[in-house]
């Protein structure tokens, strides 16, 4: 008998949604079915830390969603093997008409805890989510972070196979937060298999070994982290609407330099331009402006030496991205033709 290591194998699976828009506000409006992820197939075995990666909509938190078995595939073949658990900021089951405590207690038995360990678990959810005399209040009155905070406390007290993290999860203050990522890098640290969906590239280059990229419903990279990392960057950046300048030098006064962005870039969206000391080899001015706004720098926001060059980029899904070449700026004024 052949023992297989694979943990998740999924087959053609494609996860449909139905949304409803009409084009006027008296008029009859019609139900439209969104394929979210479109036929994918892939195999994550014992051991292995994934990183999906794409843009928002892309479809990778329904596909995580779908391992999670939070939703069911409207085709294809998925199997898991072992107790998977989701790390994320959904509700895990809370009942309004229960304390804390109660919830935690019904749910321990409900996810599997043995019940000579329910008592130390529960104790351990309390101490973690620092709930206090809330705990024995009931569910139905806390707030939208004590909820969140007590979500989190439970599913991640919570033995598993598999680890899998959407990264929108988090609730409370600063503290709570930066208390909340230590506790799931230990999780990682101690499950073997880890599935994260991240916008966070160097979060993924660091936990994981192989990357997913999604794109518009569909898996189109799987392999080594780095390598799915530069397929993303390739992918998100083609989407940058590149900058064009007629000339290689801009001319700095004594009063400063001015940046006429409608005019003389005519890019009609949000830029940043970045400024760097190619002596001190450090950016020295970096900001960010709304479409079609206009910039002056002053001369002596710059240096003496005025060996700068300057760039303009653009935001794309969570990062700025390169939207031009460097032109260097000079103390020359250009020649009258």
């Amino acid at each position: 008998m052949v023992v297989s290591d694979v943990v998740i194998s999924m087959e053609n699976i494609a996860i449909d949604y139905y949304e409803y828009t009409r084009e006027k506000v008296f008029s009859l409006g019609k139900i439209e079915r969104i394929q979210a992820v479109k036929n994918a197939s892939l195999e994550i075995r014992n051991g292995e830390r994934v990183a999906i990666i794409g843009r928002n909509g892309s479809g990778k938190s329904t596909l995580l969603r779908c391992i999670a078995g939070m939703l069911r595939p409207a085709s294809g073949r998925l199997e898991t093997t072992g107790r998977i658990l989701f790390l994320s900021g959904v509700d895990p089951g809370f009942d309004p008409e229960l304390t804390g405590r109660e919830n935690i207690k019904q749910l321990a038995v409900a996810y599997g805890v043995p019940k000579e360990e329910i008592p130390e678990f529960i104790s351990s959810v309390k101490e973690f989510t620092e709930l206090g005399d809330a705990f024995e209040r009931k569910f139905g009155g806390y707030s939208g972070g004590m909820r969140g905070k007590l979500g989190f406390g439970f599913i991640s007290d919570l033995r598993s196979d598999v680890l899998l993290i959407d990264e929108t999860f988090g609730a409370g203050d600063r503290e709570f937060k930066k208390k909340s990522r230590s506790k799931m890098n230990a999780m990682i640290d101690e499950i073997s298999t880890v599935i994260m969906c991240t916008h966070g590239l160097p979060l993924a280059r660091d936990i994981c070994d192989r990357g997913l990229v999604m794109d518009s419903g569909n898996l189109v990279f799987d392999g080594p982290i780095s390598e799915a990392i530069d397929y993303y960057e390739d992918l998100t950046s083609s989407s940058i609407n590149w900058v064009e300048f007629p000339y290689n030098k801009k001319y700095v006064s004594n009063e400063g330099v001015s940046f006429d962005f409608k005019a003389e870039f005519k890019v009609q969206e949000d830029l940043r331009l970045v400024i760097h000391d190619q002596r001190k080899k450090k950016f020295i001015i970096i900001e960010e402006l709304d479409a079609g706004e206009n910039l002056f720098i002053k001369r002596n926001a710059l240096p003496d030496h005025l060996e700068c060059k300057f760039k303009l980029q653009q935001f794309r899904e969570d990062r700025w991205y390169d939207a031009s070449r460097y032109i260097q700026l000079t103390d020359i004024e250009p020649e009258e033709e």
